[in-house]
């Protein structure tokens, strides 16, 4: 099969950081960071990944850091033979996982893109030192 048409993983994951890093509110010092190692991805699942890490960082800048002026978001992949993984994590206020926000979609969105278009399973971790969201994507 051609590599053509395949996205690197890392490439990705930095020109999303790049264009989310522009939406960090003003009067705040958020860092968005890109760690791990690079896999080719199929367009199918580079379009999928970008859509469920844009709105993991979307749903941090928004809600992580309410009382904060500086915080940190790391986005980590870590490439497997059978799954990869990627793992946004933060180090805002954390959620209730149990109680999504009224009119919240996000999770729900990304729940079901990671389930059904990268045929992996989303966890969810978040307390008051922060938020982990990690989940699988098979490899192709």
């Amino acid at each position: 099969r051609s590599t053509a048409a395949w996205v690197d993983s890392l490439e990705l994951l930095e020109r999303l950081r790049k264009n989310l890093q522009t939406l960090v509110p003003e009067g705040k010092r958020v860092t968005i960071a890109v760690t791990g190692a690079s896999a080719p991805l199929s367009p199918d699942t580079a379009s999928a990944l970008s859509l469920v890490v844009n709105e993991l960082i979307t749903n941090a800048l928004e809600h992580a850091f309410p009382m904060r002026e500086q915080g940190n978001i790391q986005v980590q992949f870590s490439p497997g033979s059978l799954f990869h993984t990627v793992t946004v994590t933060d180090d805002g206020c954390g959620f209730d996982p149990a109680s999504p926000r009224k009119g919240s979609l996000g999770l729900n969105i990304v729940d079901a893109t990671v389930r059904d278009r990268l045929h992996g399973h989303l966890r969810v971790h978040s307390g008051p030192e922060g938020s982990r969201i990690s989940f699988d994507l098979k490899t192709e």
